[in-house]
């Protein structure tokens, strides 16, 4: 969005300095996303569904760090193996309706 908006504003004004800064953003963001794999993943989906698959690899990286605060963009997610992804879907499967946990299974 900022960099949207800066990109924006270097048409409107014709000052290349927002548009460096908005190129810097984009820089920035592509490093952060080709480096995080729920960012990759996350980056191919639409808005509605990045902010649904954002939500349930949030909760799973709590349920699995044990913090309530975890991140899922600093999630070793490439850490996680099958026994972890079992253990995963027996404490969805308790833990909510089946088509919650499908969804929540699908994100991961």
């Amino acid at each position: 969005m900022a960099a949207h908006g800066l990109l924006r504003l270097a048409a409107l004004t014709g000052e290349q300095r927002y548009a460096n800064h908005a190129d810097r953003i984009l820089q920035l963001l592509a490093t952060v996303v080709d480096q995080n794999p729920a960012a990759v993943y996350l980056a191919q989906l639409a808005p509605g569904s990045r902010r649904t698959m954002r939500a349930a690899l949030t909760t799973i990286a709590r349920m699995l760090s044990g913090e309530t605060d975890a991140d899922m963009h600093v999630f070793p997610w490439h850490l996680l193996e099958y026994q972890h992804t079992a253990a995963i879907r027996e404490q969805l499967a308790e833990r909510y309706a089946p088509a919650t946990a499908n969804k929540h299974l699908a994100a991961l």
